[in-house]
């Protein structure tokens, strides 16, 4: 059985073309910074469960080394469908980028990853961008020799600095492999966009943080219970006025 099948995937629930873009949308309609209006209803299911899920509040120091009052972080949880909505998304990004692999960076983002290389049906490898050998390359495993000269697009959960994103394309690009294109669920909007852009590479996003906390300000739940305090939002906004599209 598939993992999309394990996680309760219906193909006739999930419309997903591999070559005709779904809604007719072009690679220059995604960036970070659509506004919260153009949500769909799909995207706003997403947001409500990330909250709900994926996005905690309070003192956090990020793998970038900057202190945070949010972090995002993706469980693996195979029971639960709004999973699928949010690797249909992903996809949908990805399927624009014309990828030959799919390199998740790991650890959080494998799950996702993993989903997204299957609706493809494109091989997935993995940089450990934490283990670098004695001659100072960093392994990528599951690549193969005739994955070279072809376009790797890497994928994370989210985006800061864009420092694991780039530490991934050196290894991919080390094999031999095209990078010009890496894709998040969140771009956290502190400068990983511009960063990432000085070495040849593209960040796409499914949201912007700020078009996401302008949007849960004003959700509430089915029980009519927000979202989003007023203190978590103006942590947040503050958060992002500090660092907004600064590169470090």
């Amino acid at each position: 059985m598939s993992i999309w099948e394990r996680s309760g995937g219906n193909p006739r629930d999930i419309q997903f073309d591999r070559t005709i873009p779904n809604d007719g949308r072009t690679m220059d309609d995604f960036d970070s910074r659509s506004s919260p209006e153009k949500f769909t209803e799909k995207q706003q299911i997403l947001i409500r469960h990330l909250f709900r899920s994926c996005i905690q509040f309070g003192n956090f120091q990020l793998t970038s080394g900057r202190e945070s009052p949010y972090i995002f972080n993706i469980p693996r949880d195979e029971s639960d469908g709004v999973y699928l909505i949010l690797a249909q998304e992903c996809a949908n990004l990805m399927n624009r980028a014309n990828p030959d692999i799919i390199s998740p960076v790991p650890t959080a983002s494998n799950y996702i990853g993993e989903l997204i290389a299957e609706r493809l049906s494109i091989p997935t490898v993995y940089v450990r961008i934490r283990d670098i050998d004695q001659e100072g390359k960093l392994p990528v495993d599951g690549f193969r020799e005739e994955f070279s000269g072809r376009r790797a697009v890497i994928f994370d959960d989210a985006a800061t600095t864009g420092g694991s994103i780039r530490l991934a394309a050196g290894g991919l690009r080390a094999e031999g492999a095209i990078v010009d294109t890496a894709i998040v669920v969140i771009d956290r909007e502190e400068g990983a966009q511009e960063a990432l852009e000085k070495d040849g590479i593209r960040l796409l996003a499914v949201f912007g943080a700020r078009e996401m906390f302008e949007y849960a300000r004003g959700a509430v739940t089915q029980m009519g219970q927000r979202i989003l305090s007023d203190e978590n939002y103006e942590a947040a906004i503050r958060h992002l006025d500090l660092y907004a599209r600064k590169p470090t």
